[in-house]
């Protein structure tokens, strides 16, 4: 990882951190973290979760969990205006993708930070446990 990062040395904290959160909430035992700090998770041999730091600090993190049920128009703003609750200056939200039960999150900002990111996304899947969910941030 660069050295101007704004991610810092605290990366692996957190990244630490968020895996034990995987793993005490929801009970998941196949997480992996390797010396780049890119995270994956596995169930049943696919790839379930993932999460990488980048050395130009671009983040790529991707959550994917079953979906029983399409969002409806009101969970998709509520999921919306606690995005943009966040922080001022977060760009993106959240969409229902055509013709799969998927949502797609999206949030580019250039102050944003891991510790925010995990936050959100912790609480999004507090949320709704069932959503799949692709984040994709990117640190300019």
């Amino acid at each position: 990882m660069d050295g101007g990062s704004i991610f810092g040395g605290g990366v692996r904290l957190l990244v630490d951190e968020f895996v034990e959160v995987l793993k005490t909430n929801y009970g998941v035992s196949d997480v992996f973290v390797d010396e780049f700090n890119a995270v994956s998770l596995k169930l049943e041999g696919e790839l379930y979760f993932y999460f990488e730091v980048g050395a130009t600090a671009s983040v790529i993190m991707l959550f994917l969990l079953r979906l029983p049920a399409v969002m409806t128009e009101a969970e998709i703003y509520a999921a919306n205006e606690i995005v943009q609750s966040q922080r001022d200056g977060v760009v993106g939200g959240v969409a229902q993708l055509p013709d799969c039960e998927l949502v797609y999150f999206n949030m580019i900002e250039d102050e944003v930070g891991v510790e925010l990111l995990l936050d959100v996304l912790s609480g999004m899947v507090e949320r709704w446990k069932d959503v799949v969910v692709c984040v994709d941030v990117v640190n300019y």
